[in-house]
């Protein structure tokens, strides 16, 4: 969808399929901020704001029907309407809870406990997600991930 560090002032909407959004370091490890599947929105926050540039990379894992908006617009529909004004305001606290959600899972729960917190919250995505994806979501490594996917599966 985009890529880091462009200009790229739009929002998305999914409609159908499966993508990662995720930030990659100079030596090109890869870490997964989050997922967005059907019905969600994304953007990157920091190009949405003038001359901004991402902070992240987006692309799909499954193929995907999306509907983008030029942010430029929705705020423009902002300051002139109230309806607006009040939608974008949803919006930005939606993405806030979310992002103080990852916060705390991230500092306060181990490693397991962070897995079947993902699958609690997001059952739907634990089995389209490759595992290698989910375990960069979780801060884990592959191999780690497959260890507690095995426990899990036993029960222990």
């Amino acid at each position: 969808m985009f890529l880091q560090g462009v200009a790229h002032p739009y929002v998305y909407v999914v409609r159908s399929g499966l993508l990662k959004l995720c930030y990659l370091t100079d030596d090109g490890v890869e870490w997964v901020k989050s997922f967005a599947s059907e019905g969600s929105f994304f953007a990157s926050m920091t190009a949405l704001r003038p001359k901004g540039q991402t902070t992240f990379t987006v692309t799909a894992i499954e193929s995907s029907i999306l509907e983008r908006i030029d942010f430029r617009l929705i705020a423009s529909l902002a300051e002139r309407h109230l309806a607006w004004s009040n939608a974008v305001q949803r919006m930005t606290m939606g993405h806030a809870a979310r992002k103080e959600q990852r916060e705390r899972d991230l500092l306060t729960l181990r490693a397991h406990d962070r897995y079947l917190a993902f699958c609690a919250a997001h059952p739907d995505l634990a089995s389209r997600i490759p595992q290698k994806d989910l375990a960069r979501h979780l801060g884990i490594t592959p191999v780690g991930l497959n260890r507690i996917v095995m426990r899990v599966r036993r029960g222990s």
